[in-house]
């Protein structure tokens, strides 16, 4: 849960095929632009982990 005293936070958006990984990654675009305009929220670091690749460090 996120509020007014967050300072980190992960989003994870998934998807099963190719036609959805195309419109997570404009998912993940758009939410980018929306965070920073009305949040003034930037992003310091993001990846996509494939199913080989379960993890990521964001630390």
């Amino acid at each position: 849960m996120l509020d007014e005293d967050s300072t980190k936070g992960v989003i994870v958006i998934e998807s099963v095929n190719a036609d959805h990984a195309q419109r997570a990654n404009e998912a993940m675009s758009d939410l980018k632009e929306l965070l920073g305009e009305f949040f003034g929220i930037k992003r310091d670091k993001s990846g996509i982990l494939p199913k080989d690749v379960p993890s990521v460090d964001v630390d």
